[in-house]
């Protein structure tokens, strides 16, 4: 042998062993042998893989509409509870117009049956719907013809401050002249506001306010009234009346409150008028 055939037969020998090591080791990293085969069939058209197992998440959350099923039901939950809401907004919107709607009616039937009182009192006759029909004798003459007269009460329209009022400021800052005989004629169904009464008369005098500086660190804040009930000459009744009161922030609350406690008392004492009466904490 020549050195000629003995090279080829090194590089046929050394080809034919490379070609069994290379093809050991692609059988190694692809142990089926159709790695490529199943590369190219899992993939589509377009280059993505066709396989959609990892992505259950997505199609089990979308219901038939095309929406996730679990905000659909979470809105179906919410459906009812925003209906019984606004249901419940509405009964109480129109509970309010009732309340208003009663609130006004009741205020015009006290006004009317006050102008009623008024005119009454300055003609000098009976409300019609407190006319009494017991009469006497031939001329409806007699005790009886007085008898079912109604008592219509004037008082002034601004009380009057006494000599020695304690607290004057506060009298002038919260209109308390003003505010008691309007408190007084709103409570007594029998009281009419005039500006010069005559014939039965309720005189209104503020004789001490109990307000010192500072609202409600200050304490509660007081008021003191007199009252004399007249027939002309004649004195019918007397009273002192007094009211305290904390059921507000500023001086003028507390003493608006104190005003609408003395109305109350004054309006149970016109009932049943006497001389020298104690009512609320004058007693």
């Amino acid at each position: 042998m020549n050195k000629t055939r003995f090279r080829l037969a090194c590089a046929a020998l050394a080809i034919s062993f490379c070609s069994t090591a290379i093809a050991d080791a692609v059988d190694a990293g692809n142990p089926d042998g159709n790695h490529s085969a199943t590369q190219a069939q899992g993939a589509d058209a377009s280059g993505k893989p066709a396989d959609t197992a990892g992505q259950p998440a997505a199609t089990a959350n979308v219901d038939a509409a095309g929406q996730p099923g679990s905000g659909a039901s979470k809105r179906d939950v919410a459906k009812p509870a925003r209906a019984k809401k606004l249901a419940r907004k509405k009964a109480a919107r129109k509970a309010r117009k009732e309340r208003k709607k009663a609130a006004k009616a009741r205020r015009a039937a006290e006004a009317a049956k006050k102008e009623e009182a008024r005119k009454a009192a300055a003609s000098g006759a009976a409300p019609s719907s407190r006319k009494s029909s017991t009469t006497s004798g031939k001329g409806g003459t007699g005790k009886n013809a007085t008898a079912g007269r109604p008592r219509v009460i004037q008082s002034a329209k601004i009380a009057a401050p006494g000599p020695r009022v304690i607290g004057m400021k506060a009298v002038t800052e919260c209109r308390l002249q003003f505010l008691l005989p309007s408190a007084v004629a709103e409570r007594s169904r029998d009281l009419v506001l005039a500006d010069r009464p005559t014939g039965n008369v309720l005189a209104l005098k503020i004789t001490d306010v109990d307000a010192p500086a500072g609202g409600f660190l200050s304490g509660s804040k007081g008021i003191t009234v007199e009252g004399r009930l007249s027939e002309g000459a004649r004195v019918t009744g007397t009273f002192t009346a007094k009211e305290t009161s904390m059921g507000a922030v500023d001086s003028c609350g507390m003493l608006e409150k104190a005003v609408a406690e003395l109305a109350r008392d004054i309006e149970v004492w016109l009932e049943h008028p006497s001389m020298n009466s104690k009512l609320g904490d004058a007693r």
